[in-house]
């Protein structure tokens, strides 16, 4: 394994971060579909970065927080046993978040919260699924934005918006090869985590739009 070829796929790694694919769904539904409407430009990106706050960059200081603190080893948890604490610790931020900030009378009406309790979802799914086998989080998200981009393209725009699909499964193709490369996971977690999160996202979207 190659030094170049290791730091790139670890770069793959961080850059699609579970935690972040939240925040890029929101984008698609906001500036690609147009599903959510805002009044003004400067309003959505005010929402998008209080997103992104809780979303993202809160949960991933608390796992900084578990590493210094020993809980787990490092950001990615290589070990499935540390995986269990940070995945329901996270999925219990996004509900409080969802419920606390974004049921405000005045969001709610951008589906943040619902979005936030869809993806706690799945994050407890994982968890729970954690426990016992090392299912790939990285996969799980990324086929997540698949299931949603999947039903959005086929079953309300057409093919007019495929290039978002094709760009995604050619995203989620360098993703999986990342972690597999790395021996993070094997062929059958990565494969899993993408069905896992498509199917998920695909049939409870329908509680989104």
């Amino acid at each position: 394994m190659s030094f170049s070829m290791r730091y790139l796929a670890k770069g793959v790694s961080y850059l699609f971060n579970p935690l972040i694919i939240t925040s890029i769904i929101f984008y698609l539904l906001v500036e690609v579909f147009s599903i959510i409407i805002f009044p003004q430009q400067q309003i959505f990106w005010i929402v998008f970065g209080m997103l992104t706050l809780v979303s993202f960059v809160i949960p991933l200081l608390i796992l900084f927080l578990m590493v210094r603190m020993h809980i787990v080893s490092e950001i990615m948890m290589p070990d499935r046993e540390q995986r269990y604490i940070p995945f329901l610790f996270t999925a219990m931020i996004y509900i409080t978040s969802g419920w606390l900030i974004f049921r405000n009378p005045k969001l709610i009406d951008y589906h943040i919260s619902d979005l936030l309790f869809l993806v706690a979802g799945i994050m407890l799914i994982t968890a729970l699924i954690s426990k016992f086998w090392k299912i790939s989080a990285h996969a799980t998200a990324m086929g997540g934005l698949l299931g949603v981009l999947f039903r959005l393209v086929f079953c309300y725009y057409g093919m007019d918006y495929i290039y978002a699909l094709a760009i995604s499964l050619v995203c989620t193709g360098i993703v999986m090869t990342a972690r597999l490369y790395l021996g993070a996971h094997d062929s059958e977690q990565v494969t899993a985590g993408v069905i896992l999160g498509g199917i998920y996202a695909f049939f409870s979207t329908y509680l989104l739009f």
